[in-house]
């Protein structure tokens, strides 16, 4: 099981679907991924894997490989956006590199923190 990072208003409160989507249309770097999901292929036995989406995931681009990456999911019934700490850099305690600055962005946008599975809150 990955370790988690998430986006999360102050006071346990909910994010809103349409909040969030507005932060994330005015931040330059992201996307709304789409709701449709991702899809790969397995390598050994060529079966197409489908993982489902959700209308609030989000894509961020990262500029040194000049591509869009899946990065942050949306959880409808808890109102929160998380993603895999390994899909964002972590150096001294910080998130860096350029996900890392959208990431940050947006909580900032939101007046939110970003917070890791044990409470640990990383600076914006």
């Amino acid at each position: 099981m990955g370790y988690s990072l998430h986006i999360e208003l102050p006071n346990d409160e909910e994010l809103d679907l349409e909040e969030w989507l507005e932060a994330v249309a005015e931040t330059d770097g992201a996307r709304q991924a789409g709701g449709g999901g991702q899809q790969a292929v397995n390598p050994s036995t060529g079966e197409m894997i489908r993982i489902a989406g959700s209308d609030g995931d989000v894509e961020i681009y990262d500029p040194d490989e000049d591509a869009w990456h899946p990065v942050l999911h949306w959880y409808d019934r808890r109102g929160s956006v998380s993603m895999n700490s390994r899909a964002v850099p972590i150096v001294g305690g910080e998130l860096v590199g350029p996900v890392g600055e959208v990431v940050k962005s947006l909580a900032m946008r939101l007046g939110a923190q970003i917070r890791g599975d044990e409470g640990e809150v990383y600076p914006l």
